[in-house]
């Protein structure tokens, strides 16, 4: 891709290695960016291990990706070690933040913990890094800048990081408005009916992106065809969508339920 808008996932944590978490923020965040007219390369898991985390990190640069989105993590255990990690990969000293700081005490107190090292952790973030708050936990994320690539470090836990997409993602991360999809529900044909013509179909367009999803509900088994725009740039993408998915709609009408 050469335009700026090369995103990739960075899911940090053994218990996302050895299946005890399912991965559910990796979806969230590539629906998120996705929608948002964002080019997903790579969604990556690797265990909370600093040469692992390090050479994703160097990987992304070396690639000339735009976004790295991060999570995981940034909690007061032993083996959180992602900002730390992120700190030394970058060069960057760790600095202690007085706001965060003040935050993790009063959350402390108002829950009668005794205020330690471990929470006090949490206040660290690389140097020139800007806090993204945390309104639903403890650890604040960071929004870091290295050279060409901004990485926007984010919790582990589901409903932290998806607060902090809401609250500060989609503020500063502009909203191209190039996605555009369709969907096209079919009855009663397997995917084998429609391999061939949907290759056929893909093949006449470099702009857009063709997938065929089975799926079964209340036991009954249907497919879903969904189109969308794989690229931003193109001025002709949301018509070539369009007429992708008439030409489908055309060819199995006998079994197409449009869904837009």
């Amino acid at each position: 891709m050469n335009y700026m808008n090369v995103s990739r996932i960075l899911c940090i944590g053994n218990e996302l290695l050895i299946g005890e978490v399912v991965n559910s923020n990796a979806a969230h965040i590539a629906k998120f960016l996705t929608k948002r007219g964002y080019f997903v390369d790579k969604i990556l898991c690797v265990r909370d291990d600093y040469k692992a985390i390090a050479n994703e990190v160097i990987a992304a640069k070396r690639e000339n990706v735009n976004y790295l989105f991060t999570t995981g993590g940034l909690g007061p255990t032993y083996d959180d070690i992602t900002i730390e990690s992120l700190s030394k990969v970058l060069g960057l000293n760790l600095v202690l933040k007085e706001e965060v700081l003040l935050k993790l005490k009063a959350r402390a107190e108002a829950r009668g913990h005794m205020f330690n090292d471990a929470i006090k952790k949490m206040a660290y973030l690389p140097e020139g890094a800007k806090i993204i708050p945390n309104e639903n936990g403890a650890a604040p994320g960071a929004d870091i800048m290295s050279d060409n690539l901004r990485i926007f470090v984010l919790p582990g836990v589901p409903k932290e990081m998806r607060g902090m997409i809401k609250n500060y993602i989609s503020n500063v991360l502009p909203n191209l408005g190039h996605y555009y999809q369709r969907k096209i529900i079919l009855r009663g044909i397997g995917e084998s009916g429609l391999a061939q013509t949907l290759k056929e179909i893909a093949s006449n367009y470099n702009d857009i992106y063709i997938k065929s999803h089975p799926r079964v509900r209340f036991g009954q088994y249907y497919i879903v065809i969904h189109i969308y725009v794989n690229d931003i740039l193109s001025e002709k993408a949301l018509k070539h969508v369009e007429e992708a998915a008439d030409m489908i709609i055309k060819r199995f009408s006998q079994f197409t339920k449009p869904n837009k």
